[in-house]
């Protein structure tokens, strides 16, 4: 199965849940700035280039991939259908998962996608919501497991 998380840039709530559900991070715990800091891809914008990024594989083989939508709900609708029909997969074998975390988004959108703030004021949102991202993966791999 692949498993695409989304969210408005690719670079910060789909890149912590793609960490945590391949590993790189707990569940249970709150992790610290630098942590998040040093993940893979964390703070890289890839709404712009409309293309799903691989980034690993979780324990039961599944590919877990980021996204960034920006700010088209209806983006994910159209670039993964396109993805699969390039790579021959079938729909059945997806899951896309969109990391929504209103107290992130609403703010952030704007800040993040046109004035390009630092990344580690995003580390301090992120870990204030972190549970709540976490939740959203352990339904993910409950479905998936």
């Amino acid at each position: 199965m692949w498993i695409f998380y989304c969210c408005p840039t690719g670079g910060f709530e789909s890149v912590v849940a793609a960490s945590i559900h391949t590993g790189i991070l707990s569940l249970n715990r709150l992790p610290l700035e630098d942590e998040l800091l040093s993940l893979p891809e964390f703070g890289v914008r890839h709404q712009l280039s409309g293309r799903p990024k691989k980034y690993g594989i979780d324990t039961l083989g599944n590919e877990v991939f980021i996204l960034g939508i920006g700010r088209e709900k209806g983006l994910v609708s159209n670039i993964v259908p396109s993805f699969f029909e390039a790579n021959k997969l079938c729909p059945a074998q997806a899951k896309v998962v969109e990391i929504n975390v209103p107290k992130v988004n609403i703010v952030t959108d704007y800040l993040f996608l046109n004035l390009r703030f630092d990344n580690r004021w995003k580390t301090k949102i992120i870990i204030n919501n972190y549970f709540h991202i976490a939740q959203i993966v352990k339904e993910v791999l409950d479905q998936v497991n």
